[in-house]
């Protein structure tokens, strides 16, 4: 079965043909990428994407098309999977410090859950089966190699002199930047970062 549509988007269910595999193979190429030497791996990466000449003719089209091109504004939210949400609330609330939206939460939503402000974004939480593994074994050490929000901070020493007090493990970027990585209770990872002039 063929994934991939005219343009390379899925198109679930419709058989690749001789155009569609021509368009494929022009479309794609493999890019050699070296990983980033970390503590647990620098193993080379294999990427197959479109081309530069293919993304150019599809943002083309994009802007081209009625409305022209979606025009992003911003992150509302982002939102994680924990397996109980008090204990969720400790670890963001409590020790992180975050503030709690109230009356955020919709009624009609078939599980618990909360929405915090981290600035002038924010974190929903969601208490609902996690399909990853929360164990940390399971888990890379490193939470760069890891999926991951980032969030700016002021400091990270301050962060980190908080982490310490509670005895909660973190990381520290392998680029160099000021920058941390730790996890929540449910093995979420979070990254903080000082933001200038990073961003």
């Amino acid at each position: 079965m063929n994934l991939l549509g005219k343009n390379g988007c899925c198109a679930v269910g419709r058989q690749p043909t001789r155009a569609s595999r021509q368009h494929r193979k022009r479309l794609t190429k493999t890019v050699r990428v070296t990983a980033a030497a970390t503590d647990e791996s620098d193993d080379t990466l294999s990427w197959v994407g479109p081309t530069d000449e293919t993304i150019a003719r599809l943002a083309s089209q994009a802007a081209g098309r009625p409305g022209g091109a979606v025009k992003f504004t911003g992150v509302h939210h982002v939102a994680i999977i924990v397996s109980n949400l008090e204990r969720a609330l400790d670890f963001y609330c409590g020790i992180l410090g975050m503030e709690q939206a109230q009356g955020r939460n919709h009624p009609k939503l078939p599980y618990r859950g909360a929405w915090l402000y981290w600035g002038p974004e924010m974190l929903h939480i969601m208490e609902l089966p996690n399909p990853d593994p929360t164990d940390l074994a399971s888990r890379p050490t490193h939470g760069g190699r890891d999926r991951h929000v980032c969030l700016g901070v002021e400091s990270v020493s301050v962060l980190t002199d908080l982490l310490d007090d509670f005895s909660i493990k973190y990381t520290a970027s392998k680029s160099g930047r000021p920058a941390v990585f730790f996890r929540d209770f449910d093995a979420n990872t979070i990254e903080c970062v000082e933001i200038a002039p990073w961003r």
